[in-house]
């Protein structure tokens, strides 16, 4: 098993010829007795095919299509994300080094590491505007952008569970089975999967956000613990997508800017301590966007602009509270803004609008906790405070719950989950970041804490 932060053997071939790409698998010594599968994709049309050979017929065609330079040396690559056109010019990108995020019981997670952009056309040198719109888009996905080839990872675990079907087994069509809200490179390989006869499962699906996981081993004697194995996946949506100050609130389609859907995972591991234990996971899913109403902010020094009241907003938030209600099942807005009299002008403003929009529509359950007047920062009371004003939600997180997808015994690990989550905390701040941060981890903190203190 490789480590968590290692680099990672690159999976894919990329072989490029005068005239075209050939994507194939990366083939090792012992699969050199089997025919080998490829795409070709000519560099001159954009035109992609896909075929198949035996290993020396194709290191022959290989030889062919070069002509006089040779057979191409392979270039290796941890995955292919798709076609990228800056300035009129097109690139095939590539996520040509990447990093172990996660490794969880043989499913990993990979975090994309460095990127490669490779010219179509007989050009090798692309113009300078071309170039810097390239560079910027490589150093973006450098960081912050993961992809597995061993689980559907734009689609949250009960998702997983409840269709089956829908998610396509490792090695296969991730790209076709990917939730288009979380797969940001969807777009870029459209141009070749509109084509007939080529599939997605040269590509793979990335999503933006942020994956950790952590194993902690119980406490021995009298305070022995659980041995547990956390892994968190954060998937922002592609949906609204922009910079701080460019993409905020409801837009007409119902999407808000900075939306991220927060799943923690928790798998408790067979000990002498826990001998009762079932194998599989638990969940807990939270949401986070920006607050549902039209609005805007140049800057930091500048007021908030509400550019739309509760009757002309009426309609987007109804869209956003229709699509909650379909993925997750219910939804509870959470607001955290803050009602001082020194942010009047600012979070005062967005507060009012926001509780008159959700008043617009019937039977919707919110409730506004000003963080800066309950958690006053102070490092003895800190704890407390924040816990105090978490539990203020704690009627409504019992009664949506979790997934339990544990089993009585690992044979059992296809049989339903034992209980499935019927509903989501929806939280926002100003920008969603610090305070929103603070209340999730103490929901899942008191979620876990409820759950093995039980057991």
């Amino acid at each position: 098993m490789s480590s968590v932060g290692a680099h990672v053997d690159g999976r894919w071939h990329v072989y490029v010829t005068k005239t075209l790409f050939i994507i194939t698998k990366n083939i090792r010594a012992p699969e050199a007795e089997k025919d080998v599968t490829f795409l070709g994709i000519s560099r001159d049309s954009g035109v992609a095919r896909e075929g198949s050979d035996t290993y020396e017929g194709f290191q022959q065609k290989l030889k062919q299509l070069n002509g006089s330079a040779g057979k191409p040396r392979p270039q290796a690559c941890a995955a292919v994300l798709g076609c990228l056109t800056a300035h009129q010019e097109s690139f095939l990108l590539l996520a040509a080094e990447a990093t172990l995020a996660a490794d969880a019981d043989g499913q990993r997670i990979f975090e994309v590491a460095r990127c490669e952009a490779l010219p179509f056309g007989s050009a090798t040198d692309p113009s300078g505007e071309a170039a810097s719109a390239v560079a910027g888009v490589t150093q973006l996905l450098g960081k912050g952008f993961y992809f597995s080839s061993d689980l559907d990872l734009t689609r949250r675990l009960q998702l997983r569970l409840a269709n089956p079907g829908s998610s396509s087994p490792p090695g296969e069509d991730l790209m076709q089975a990917a939730d288009d809200r979380y797969a940001w490179n969807r777009q870029l390989v459209e141009p070749l999967t509109v084509q007939p006869g080529v599939s997605g499962r040269w590509f793979m699906p990335i999503i933006q956000g942020f994956v950790q996981i952590r194993e902690f081993h119980g406490q021995t004697g009298a305070g022995r613990g659980a041995p547990l194995l956390m892994l968190l996946i954060a998937r922002r949506s592609r949906m609204r997508a922009g910079t701080r100050y460019n993409a905020r609130g409801l837009d007409d389609e119902g999407e808000t800017g900075n939306w991220v859907e927060t799943e923690q995972l928790v798998k408790i591991r067979r000990s002498a301590a826990t001998a009762g234990a079932s194998p599989g996971w638990i969940s807990l899913v939270q949401v986070r966007g920006s607050a549902p109403v039209f609005w805007e902010q140049s800057s930091a020094m500048q007021g908030i602009s509400v550019t739309r009241g509760p009757q002309l907003g009426h309609l987007a938030l109804e869209k956003h509270h229709r699509w909650i209600e379909a993925e997750y099942g219910g939804v509870f807005y959470v607001s955290l803004l803050s009602k001082s009299p020194a942010k009047r002008e600012t979070e005062g403003i967005l507060s009012e609008a926001l509780s008159g929009q959700l008043q617009m529509i019937g039977g919707l359950q919110w409730k506004h906790l000003d963080f800066h007047a309950s958690v006053t920062g102070d490092e003895h009371s800190f704890d407390i405070q924040l816990d105090k004003l978490a539990q203020r939600l704690s009627d409504y997180a019992n009664s949506v719950g979790y997934l339990d997808a544990t089993q009585e015994a690992p044979e059992a690990e296809q049989q339903p989950p034992q209980r499935q989550q019927q509903g989501v905390i929806r939280t926002s701040c100003l920008d969603c970041l610090d305070r929103t941060n603070l209340l999730q981890q103490q929901l899942a903190w008191r979620w876990l804490a409820g759950y093995l203190g039980a057991r």
